[in-house]
């Protein structure tokens, strides 16, 4: 169930961030993501997901930078 409940969230905040945009300049409507437990090829595995803590510290551990220029 939550992970029904994860994916509507995603599949909500996808679409708002996609109306938002400049018209002109944004790209396709974005498409639902895969329900689990659905019978379709499209279906994704939920270790295809998960990042272990180590992964998770590599990551936050990066120098981000803003390139806009702004």
């Amino acid at each position: 169930m939550d992970q029904h409940l994860l994916a509507t969230l995603v599949d909500q905040m996808r679409m708002w961030m996609w109306a938002q945009s400049d018209p002109k300049r944004r790209g396709p409507k974005p498409k639902p993501l895969p329900r689990p437990g659905t019978d379709t090829a499209h279906n994704v595995r939920d270790d295809m997901l998960i990042m272990s803590a180590a992964q998770l510290d590599a990551f936050l551990a990066q120098d981000f930078t803003d390139t806009r220029g702004d």
